[in-house]
């Protein structure tokens, strides 16, 4: 990641369908072509956990590009991680700049047992 602390994060429908309770397939038959789903204001304002995939070129180019593997919006499972891992989240703030030294970390083992 880089000094704008802005990414993206792809989620595919597997994952948005847990969330929304509805699949991609659903939402297509009730929506007009470039129709915002009111569905999706589902997410808006929640705290969520993702568990992301690196690629090559998240390490060698610095891609801002993640896929989402897995998610959670369980509060339980999201403190548990803010605290194994030392982070510090405010009303105020998000985490992404912990986050960040986090990420920086997996990249560094990901580069060393891969050989990148």
């Amino acid at each position: 990641m880089d000094d704008t602390e802005s990414t993206t994060f792809v989620l595919f429908d597997r994952i948005v369908s847990n969330f929304i309770r509805r699949s991609v397939e659903e939402l297509l038959e009730t929506h007009s072509q470039g129709d915002y789903p009111a569905e999706f204001d589902m997410v808006l304002d929640k705290q969520m956990l993702f568990k992301v995939e690196f690629s090559r070129g998240n390490v060698n180019f610095k891609w801002r590009y993640y896929t989402v593997k897995k998610a959670t919006a369980e509060d339980d499972i999201i403190e548990q991680f803010i605290r194994k891992h030392n982070l510090k989240v405010s009303s105020e703030s998000d985490v992404l700049g912990d986050i960040n030294d986090l990420t920086d970390k997996v990249v560094e083992n990901q580069s060393h047992f891969s050989g990148l």
